[in-house]
């Protein structure tokens, strides 16, 4: 049987031979794929009708045979999309020295992609030179820290609770990033929010704020974050003359940027009666008290907002005057808002007697301090709509209160609510014929934020009665009081706490801002922990932590959380414009400030390094981005300034010109001190390490006057020298 001869199979090529870079060759692969289209963009009208567009600009052939209009919004929006990403992205690659550059020439140009396309060919020349020193490069690449530096129980921190303690990249750090003249005022803060990596509903807030205050009749109309507050006849709510846009501008703003932290009502019921006129969740006191609060910071957003600050201030004074012995959840509320209000303007008496008269309100109604048998669940009975804003209003004081007194040093309020925190009432609260309440979603303003600072000011509630009694520290300070053990006990709960966060409270680098400032807070409160024993802690363990034996444990702890607030603080004012100007974030400051003038205190040379000037002169930043908005700020200020005078770490003249500059850069200079009315000094702390054995003269006014003395001396030296001369 003969059998068809077979032809030898053809040499292969070189190239064409499996192997790790040249993989067989499938069926797929055989098969010519088929071309994608050229670069041609379909217009809108070809697009929508999913025919054939040739693609040519301005006009493509058939709108223009059709005589239709021919746009590519698509193609431009997706032109936008791809340079605001690469802005982004660039902004996050480069060194701060690049990025400034970048800004200053994006500020320079109307187009964009001009700055970003010479950026990325600096960048690139950059690249192919490194390129061409390869040993070098390799030497250089091995010399550097490839993994954390940090050992012992900082490695733990790192290693254990990530969320709370993520390893800090190096930053290039740059004295003068922060020091811009008037261009970071508030003229320019269209500017400022255009380029600053913020969220698109700061950039447009901070964006539409100077358009919207010059009366033009062709602007846009402002958006807000409810748009039910577009819709409010804000006469209905008070006699302040005050027109319906700014005033809701005001509101929108307060829910924005303060409410996720002060959750003092349920935000969707009372934007709800705000608009219908029902006084349920909403009341003229309240109305009148939030408008008083929100126009203090979003004066720096619209500056006639500063107009009205007082007079709203005034008109809830009046009305809660009125009404103090009626029992209302929005009468709670009302009080701790007037009472944080007066805090910031100076008046330490009259916001000391409104957040006593809300917490005894709220003992009334059984919000707070109340026992099983006192508590407001016995009267809210199966009401969901109620229960939701009782439970916002007793959570939302008691972390109020909290807040203050930690400031103070004063416990007053003994047990937390009994209601469930607010986003837990279906897996808390039982209805009285065994059925559950709902839960109920969260606004999107809020998130899961005010949720976790309840949990995190329970702990707060613990600090403030172990440390302060209440009574007077003068003979029993923290330092004599508080064991290392319940201290470390604490500290447990905190971490405890940080591992728990859901994923949208972990640091990112898209986090809103009040999820960092619940960062800040928990770093606060760990500093606070540990500072009694800074100075005995190197014979001090910290026996719960694997490597709680190393020398110095204590000391190492806390500057692990001072390195983490002073990285937020950072992070902070580079990217919330807007919220900036808000006082929330004032206790990370003074607690980052207070720990670097320690460091420069303990040092044993002076403290002169970039790194230690840049994120002191970043601070001190922080406080005059508040100045405008709050009065009180002038003075924590001076007291800043008299402790670093104090300590040796700058002259007294060094100091007045900080001030004057800061003053000058707020728009503050020459402005009389409005906060000297008050029939009752400023007693809240600001000197963090004098406080653990001597709190009485370690309040903002005791350093003021301090700051204030050393001025008088140094004119009375300069006349008595002159008169010599």
């Amino acid at each position: 049987m003969e059998h068809r001869k077979l032809l030898p199979r053809p040499e292969s090529h070189p190239n064409d031979r499996p192997g790790p870079s040249n993989p067989p060759r499938t069926l797929a692969g055989l098969v010519p794929r088929r071309k994608k289209a050229g670069g041609r963009f379909a217009c809108d009208l070809c697009r929508s009708r999913k025919s054939a567009c040739d693609g040519q600009r301005p006009t493509c052939s058939k709108c223009r045979a059709k005589r239709s209009d021919c746009t590519y919004k698509e193609r431009d929006k997706l032109r936008l999309d791809d340079t605001s990403a690469e802005l982004l992205n660039l902004l996050r690659t480069s060194s701060q020295t690049e990025s400034t550059e970048l800004l200053k020439k994006l500020r320079a140009t109307t187009e964009p992609s001009s700055s970003l396309f010479s950026l990325s060919l600096e960048r690139n020349e950059q690249y192919h030179q490194a390129r061409g020193s390869d040993l070098s490069s390799h030497n250089h690449i091995l010399e550097l820290p490839l993994a954390t530096r940090a050992t012992g129980i900082e490695l733990e921190l790192m290693a254990r609770y990530p969320i709370a303690y993520p390893c800090l990249c190096p930053v290039e750090v740059d004295s003068g990033l922060f020091e811009a003249p008037s261009t970071t005022r508030r003229t320019s803060s269209k500017d400022d929010a255009s380029l600053s990596p913020t969220n698109s509903r700061e950039v447009q807030m901070d964006g539409d704020a100077p358009e919207t205050s010059d009366g033009a009749g062709n602007n846009p109309p402002q958006t807000y974050c409810d748009a039910r507050l577009s819709r409010v006849d804000f006469r209905m709510w008070t006699s302040v003359s005050i027109d319906n846009d700014l005033a809701a501008g005001a509101v929108s703003h307060y829910l924005e940027i303060d409410h996720a932290i002060h959750g003092l009502f349920d935000a969707d019921l009372f934007v709800h009666d705000l608009g219908n006129g029902d006084n349920n969740f909403c009341s003229p006191t309240l109305v009148n008290a939030v408008l008083g609060w929100a126009c203090q910071s979003y004066s720096a957003v619209e500056p006639s907002a500063a107009d009205y600050q007082d007079a709203f201030f005034q008109e809830s004074t009046r009305l809660w005057e009125g009404e103090e012995h009626q029992n209302t959840l929005t009468g709670v509320a009302a009080a701790h808002l007037l009472s944080m209000t007066a805090i910031c303007q100076g008046k330490d008496d009259v916001a000391d007697r409104r957040l006593r008269e809300a917490i005894a309100m709220g003992r009334r109604m059984g919000l707070y301090g109340a026992v099983e048998e006192g508590s407001a669940k016995t009267w809210l009975d199966n009401h969901h709509s109620w229960i939701r804003a009782a439970s916002h209003t007793a959570w939302g004081g008691y972390c109020s209160a909290t807040h203050h007194y930690l400031h103070y040093q004063t416990p007053v309020v003994e047990r937390p609510p009994l209601l469930p925190i607010p986003g837990e009432l279906g897996a808390v609260l039982a209805r009285s014929k065994g059925d559950r309440y709902e839960s109920y979603p969260m606004s999107s303003n809020i998130g899961q934020t005010f949720n976790k600072l309840c949990e995190l000011f329970r702990i707060a509630h613990r600090l403030l009665w172990a440390y302060y009694d209440g009574v007077g520290q003068d003979d029993n300070t923290p330092i004599k009081r508080v064991t290392l053990p319940f201290a470390e006990q604490l500290a447990r709960e905190l971490l405890d706490w940080s591992s728990s966060l859901p994923l949208d409270l972990v640091r990112s680098d898209g986090n809103t801002h009040h999820t960092v400032l619940l960062h800040t807070y928990f770093h606060c409160l760990m500093s606070d922990i540990f500072r009694p024993f800074l100075d005995k802690a190197a014979a001090l363990p910290l026996k719960s932590f694997e490597a709680g034996h190393d020398p110095g444990s204590v000391g190492i702890v806390y500057k692990a959380s001072v390195d983490q607030l002073k990285r937020l603080v950072l992070f902070y004012l580079s990217k919330y414009t807007v919220a900036t100007h808000s006082a929330l974030w004032r206790p990370a400051l003074i607690h980052a400030l207070n720990s670097l003038i320690r460091d420069a205190r303990l040092s044993p040379e002076p403290k002169d390094t970039r790194e230690w000037s840049f994120y002191f002169r970043t601070c001190m930043m922080g406080l005059s981005k508040q100045l405008s908005c709050f009065p009180v700020t002038d003075r924590v200020i001076q007291g800043i300034l008299s402790m670093a005078v104090r300590d040796g770490i700058m002259s007294r003249g060094e100091a007045s010109t900080m001030l004057e500059d800061l003053r000058g850069e707020a728009g503050t200079e020459g402005r009389a001190d409005n906060t000297t009315g008050s029939t009752r000094r400023n007693s809240f702390i600001v000197d963090l390490d004098l406080a653990t054995s001597n709190p009485a003269v370690a309040t903002v006014d005791v350093l003021m006057d301090e700051f204030n003395n050393l001025n008088m001396l140094a004119d009375v030296a300069s006349m008595v020298m002159d008169g010599e001369a």
